[in-house]
């Protein structure tokens, strides 16, 4: 179901049953239900120390209300209709490891070679994290702002521990979830 702009009444206009249930019941309906996708890993990503920020890849979807994310793209693209604020939120556990730091970031309209990103979008949100212990260490990095139709947000990740790290599966621990709150 989509949104329908809201109909201007003129008087003496004889309303139907089709209009109403557009511009009525329709509308209310959308705004009744949530907007949302989200996208995890079920199997380990292993993450190199190269130095440089990498595409995050998923191969699942959880679920997504309204053709928001992609697998195959690996990013959440903002469906015609759906212009306004957003909050993106994305969360990380990486593998034990006492040295490096890392970084998970969300990206607005970057192009990718490979998983090398190509600096051409927007950096909205970077959140750092160093772990000295050397035990797995959750992080979470999160955004709320306005996206328009066609804007696609990706999830980029990086460490420096000196080695390569897996970043750690399942749905409760390596994440990315799109919400439309409205406009």
């Amino acid at each position: 179901m989509v949104w329908t702009a809201p109909r201007t009444w003129t008087d003496g206009e004889v309303v139907t049953g089709a209009t109403m249930n557009t511009h009525v019941r329709d509308n209310l309906i959308f705004l009744r239900t949530a907007h949302a996708a989200r996208l995890y890993n079920a199997s380990l990503l292993t993450h190199n120390s190269n130095g440089n920020y990498l595409l995050t890849t998923w191969d699942t979807e959880d679920y997504d209300t309204d053709a928001i994310a992609s697998t195959t793209t690996e990013d959440f693209i903002v469906p015609t209709g759906f212009d306004g604020k957003w909050q993106i939120r994305t969360y990380s556990e990486w593998a034990g490891n006492a040295t490096g730091v890392r970084h998970l970031r969300i990206k607005k309209n970057e192009t990718y070679s490979t998983r090398t990103p190509n600096a051409v979008g927007v950096e909205l949100r970077d959140t750092i994290v160093s772990n000295l212990g050397g035990n797995n260490m959750a992080q979470e990095c999160s955004w709320t702002g306005p996206l328009a139709a066609a804007d696609r947000i990706t999830i980029e990740s990086f460490q420096s521990s000196g080695g390569n790290l897996n970043q750690v599966a399942g749905i409760s621990i390596f994440a990315a979830e799109a919400i439309y709150l409205g406009s």
